[in-house]
């Protein structure tokens, strides 16, 4: 785990991050993996499974919804720095759609479990 990367990035990322005590800053970090992604692989959506919400280091992900006729409505492009929650709608009961994430060029990413 890149430890002290994580952590800056996560600072900068959230605005939360200096109220936080060390002990909660340390589990962010230890439950958040490292991951890269190919151009044009699928990150998140379509299996059932929670994500987690998506940190990007560097490349870019596009964000999704898939209609029932199989067409493709883009969302939002994720870059450097920004944050997708709807990958984490486990935990968001509101959200009653299957969000589906790609990555439109390579990419590295934080995984927040």
């Amino acid at each position: 785990m890149e430890h002290v990367p994580c952590e800056m990035l996560l600072r900068k990322a959230f605005p939360f991050w200096d109220r936080l005590d060390a002990a909660q800053q340390d589990s962010l970090c230890r439950n958040t993996q490292f991951k890269t992604y190919r151009r044009g692989e699928h990150v998140h959506g379509g299996n059932g499974e929670c994500t987690g919400a998506i940190l990007v280091k560097s490349g870019c992900l596009r964000a999704y919804l898939l209609s029932e006729s199989g067409k493709e409505v883009t969302l939002y492009r994720l870059y450097e720095g920004d944050v997708c929650m709807l990958s984490a709608s486990c935990v968001l009961q509101s959200i009653t759609f299957d969000v589906f994430v790609d990555a439109a060029e390579d990419s590295a990413c934080y995984i927040l479990n």
